[in-house]
């Protein structure tokens, strides 16, 4: 069973600081088996989007999870995204078929996947994120990939209009990204957004010969020797991202 920690958000709603997220190796692909074997062996946090092209089995997976337990919805935070909308779809629309797929009444988080089609139009589509809380269809709302200028678009246009503060920003996030997302970091901290970070495995995965490949190394060699149990160059990078104070998802 999963040891859960969770982290507190702005209204008090809490987050389970782990997600398994059912994106890249699962996109496009029935992620039934994955998401009820990763709820079986106690994770409560499942992270998808509409752009994944896999809801409906994400959907199937938690219903059967539900079906085989005495575990309550209200137990299992649901993370989707939103991507884009059709001509005279409303994001509301778009989410009440995202979670006709998910076989939900409800998401715990809705977040704007990426901004770049809609900048300039940042503060108007960003009203429809706030109407779909109100009505009940999201507990809380996010952003996702937003750059420092979309942060500004959208943060005024709430200060202007006496909106909703964007209260999880879930970005790509790792050690060689640091220096990048600094001044969205310090956004963050002053608009208290909890950060959620994606990615976070790339320096073992993607980049393995990198100027931190050695550094991980190392850490994880010495925190071996040290505690004598096998520690791991991704157990170094999951301490990195607790100690951002991160939401993780896989």
């Amino acid at each position: 069973m999963a040891n859960i920690s969770y982290k507190a958000l702005q209204n008090g709603l809490k987050v389970p600081s782990l997600a398994f997220g059912s994106g890249t190796a699962l996109y496009s692909q029935d992620a039934k088996s994955q998401v009820l074997q990763a709820l079986q062996v106690g994770i409560r946090h499942i992270d998808t989007a509409q752009v994944y092209n896999n809801e409906a089995s994400v959907g199937d997976g938690i219903a059967a999870f539900l079906k085989e337990t005495s575990v309550p919805r209200s137990s299992i935070f649901v993370t989707t995204k939103f991507w884009n909308a059709a001509a005279g779809q409303s994001v509301s629309g778009v989410l009440k078929k995202e979670l006709s797929d998910l076989k939900l009444d409800y998401v715990d988080l809705y977040l704007w996947h990426t901004p770049e089609r809609y900048v300039g139009r940042i503060g108007d589509v960003w009203k429809q994120f706030e109407a779909v809380k109100t009505e009940g269809l999201a507990k809380e709302i996010g952003i996702s990939n937003f750059r420092v200028g979309d942060l500004k678009e959208l943060l005024a246009s709430v200060q202007e209009n006496n909106g909703v503060v964007p209260a999880v920003h879930q970005l790509e996030f790792h050690p060689y990204l640091l220096k990048y997302n600094l001044p969205i970091l310090e956004i963050h901290q002053q608009y208290n957004i909890q950060l959620a970070a994606y990615g976070g495995q790339i320096p073992i995965t993607k980049k393995t010969n990198g100027p931190v490949t050695a550094v991980i190394e190392e850490i994880a060699e010495r925190l071996s020797a040290q505690t004598q149990k096998a520690v791991n160059t991704n157990h170094v990078l999951l301490k990195w991202l607790e100690a951002r104070d991160a939401i993780v998802v896989t």
